[in-house]
């Protein structure tokens, strides 16, 4: 099966990350394009805009323009936020097309008031990053409250794909903040772990649709 081939993919880039962080950005920025191709491929359907998996190829190519933005210039960090942020609201879209039932609303208060908790023990480590970790981490933790809706309505792997997805695109999130902080740029580690998490959180959101 083709999540098969996936799942392979993420273990080569996870070993990549880890040996050396330079291949692994590399890996990624090779990994987005493939990533589009099959699933166009495999799902011929994806072509229309009513089908889910449009919005996460949409998603995929604007996180990857995000990608080479901050590849060709290491201070545009705000345009490198911006274009995730409509990454994540593509993949939202994905996501809430699939939810066919009425929102459970204590599940996004849980999910708002853990997030809140986790920013504020992690106040002095976002430092100057903390406003767009901010904007960009609403539309994140939503991605996350909706496809937990979406788990819990109709119990399924795929699902529980794209569930996991959510929650590594926030570690991606919050790795990448606290890598940009000046006492911890010097450690290579957190831009590792942001990398691993981003690419593994990609491949979940086109295996759970695939």
């Amino acid at each position: 099966m083709i999540w098969i081939f996936y799942i392979l993919f993420a273990l080569a880039q996870i070993v990549s990350n880890n040996r050396n962080s330079a291949i692994g950005g590399f890996s990624l920025l090779v990994m987005t394009p493939s990533l589009i191709v099959t699933a166009l491929l495999v799902t011929p359907e994806a072509f229309s805009t009513s089908a889910p998996l449009f919005w996460v190829i949409t998603a995929l190519l604007f996180g990857y323009c995000g990608e080479w933005v901050l590849k060709l210039n290491d201070s545009a960090v705000p345009s490198m936020f911006l274009l995730h942020t409509i990454a994540y609201i593509c993949y939202s879209k994905a996501i809430w097309m699939q939810l066919d039932t009425m929102v459970s609303w204590w599940l996004p208060i849980v999910v708002i008031a853990v997030a809140v908790i986790v920013i504020l023990l992690l106040l002095p480590v976002l430092d100057k990053v903390l406003l767009p970790v901010i904007i960009m981490g609403i539309m994140m933790l939503q991605l996350l409250s909706v496809s937990a809706q979406v788990w819990l309505s109709e119990p399924s792997l795929q699902h529980v794909f794209a569930m996991i997805s959510s929650v590594l695109f926030i570690l991606a999130g919050l790795f990448f903040a606290i890598s940009k902080n000046p006492y911890v740029a010097h450690q290579r580690r957190y831009s590792r772990l942001t990398m691993t998490c981003y690419c593994c959180a990609q491949l979940g959101m086109v295996v759970s649709l695939v």
